[in-house]
């Protein structure tokens, strides 16, 4: 899945990395300022946690991306092209998007004409 990302994606990854880490930081001071400040295994150990969850973001910003890549490749493909419609040999009505489609897939010539 690597490379799936888009610029705008990578934002996004660079922006919650840094809310993480803020959000981690503000974590670890508010338990020392409350007198109860945490030990090194438990800073660790909620930063492994924090990065897990990230490593979950990430993953779900590319499925998410490639969902919407298929749905719009989905919506392009049972578009219905425009211009001259090719028409049936059999009863001369113009052929629907799937039978051209069909047509063009077997590598049929009446699909080039």
């Amino acid at each position: 899945m690597a490379g799936v990302t888009s610029g705008m994606d990578s934002v996004g990854l660079v922006t919650a990395a840094r809310r993480l880490a803020e959000a981690l930081v503000c974590g670890f001071a508010a338990c020392h300022t409350e007198g109860r400040p945490l030990t090194e295994v438990q800073q660790a150990d909620m930063i492994a946690s924090a990065l897990l969850a990230f490593d979950g973001c990430r993953a779900e910003l590319e499925a998410a991306g490639l969902v919407d890549r298929h749905l719009r490749d989905a919506y392009n493909h049972t578009r219905i092209p425009d211009g001259p419609r090719l028409r049936s040999e059999e009863t001369g009505e113009p052929m629907t998007a799937a039978e051209e489609r069909l047509l063009d897939a077997l590598g049929d010539e009446r699909a080039y004409r």
